[in-house]
């Protein structure tokens, strides 16, 4: 190795690296496998918080196509980090292990709306089910805001949109308005209403999650019961089309009574 650099630094950490604290807010911990992981938000008002993600950010460009580096001037970037807290000796050692970023925006009147922007699990903890905690972590954290309209995401990708299906399933058949014999009668606003209202989902979200949850609740031996899901799930395909043809003849009169 060059000169100035520790042959011995990744068996044996630094002095920093025991001395390391996560920044901003402790809002979730969980288990898994025994292991110990804490869930923290901050935001760029916090210095120490700046300064970290100037250096984990790094990770974006390598992990997630087309990415950018936030813009750390902005203050209406919310971060949510996710660690491994580990245990050595009388010390503690917190381990990098992912991270969730969020934009908000102005909804009127008097609203915001939170994008979720960039998501990274580094690979070497990928599929452990870290994605579905952070995830759900910043569901409960914005839900506690009265102030947020509901949650979007910017340009998903097919694994994200995955993720973020399996959350919003596990959010929402809790809910009274997605039981079963409820889900049976057919879509309505009161699933609208209340997933908004409980977890800041969107309504073209929520539309997603009731076709889900009511193939869940449906007999697919019982014809009848399976034709009745296919048929609703039909119709909600063919409403783009019907409204470019309601347009099309719409058009098609204001030609002919100019002619």
């Amino acid at each position: 190795l060059s000169s100035g650099i520790n042959a011995e630094w990744p068996l044996r950490p630094g002095e920093k690296d025991r001395s390391f604290r996560p920044a901003g807010t402790l809002i979730a911990c969980y288990q898994n496998d025994e292991k110990k992981y804490e869930i923290y938000s901050a935001s760029f008002k916090n210095n120490q918080f700046r300064d970290f993600h100037s250096r984990m950010q790094t990770f974006i460009l390598w992990y997630i196509d087309a990415a950018s580096y936030l813009d750390s001037d902005d203050l209406s970037w919310k971060v949510y980090t996710l660690f491994e807290k580990v245990k050595e000796g009388n010390s503690v050692r917190y381990s990098s292990i992912g991270f969730l970023s969020c934009y908000s925006y102005y909804h009127y009147p008097n609203k915001v709306r939170p994008r979720i922007s960039q998501v990274l699990i580094l690979p070497p903890y990928q599929k452990q089910g870290h994605g579905a905690h952070l995830l759900s972590a910043l569901y409960d954290d914005i839900s506690r805001n009265s102030s947020v309209y509901d949650i979007t995401v910017e340009d998903p990708s097919e694994n994200f949109t995955r993720l973020r299906n399996y959350v919003d399933v596990l959010k929402c058949c809790r809910l009274a308005s997605f039981q079963p014999d409820k889900l049976k009668r057919g879509f309505t606003q009161e699933m609208v209403d209340e997933a908004r209202s409980e977890h800041k989902i969107t309504a073209i979200q929520v539309r997603k999650i009731y076709e889900i949850l009511r193939l869940r609740a449906t007999d697919v031996s019982d014809s009848q019961e399976y034709r009745k899901y296919r048929l609703d799930v039909k119709r909600r395909i063919n409403i783009p089309f019907l409204k470019e043809k309601r347009k099309k003849y719409r058009l098609r009169l204001c030609v002919d009574t100019t002619a």
